[in-house]
């Protein structure tokens, strides 16, 4: 799958072509990172809007259930 990292107005948009296309997808806001997530099955792309400092965390090759366990803390 795909990642892309992309503005909150383009993935909204994003959203609901797959919608009007009956894409298969899931769509997640995070009051945490303050983010919107769209996973389209069809696509077979994730999008998201999360900011750059949390990009940067990823990809310093933290696990993402590191990553999500520095969140509950």
């Amino acid at each position: 799958m795909r990642v892309e990292y992309e503005n909150e107005e383009f993935i909204r948009n994003c959203i609901q072509t797959c919608e009007n296309k009956k894409h298969l997808q899931q769509v997640a806001f995070s009051t945490f990172h303050n983010c919107l997530t769209q996973v389209c099955f069809t696509c077979n792309v994730c999008r998201t809007s999360l900011p750059e400092l949390e990009q940067k965390k990823i990809k310093n090759n933290q696990s993402l259930k590191s990553f999500a366990g520095d969140a509950l803390k």
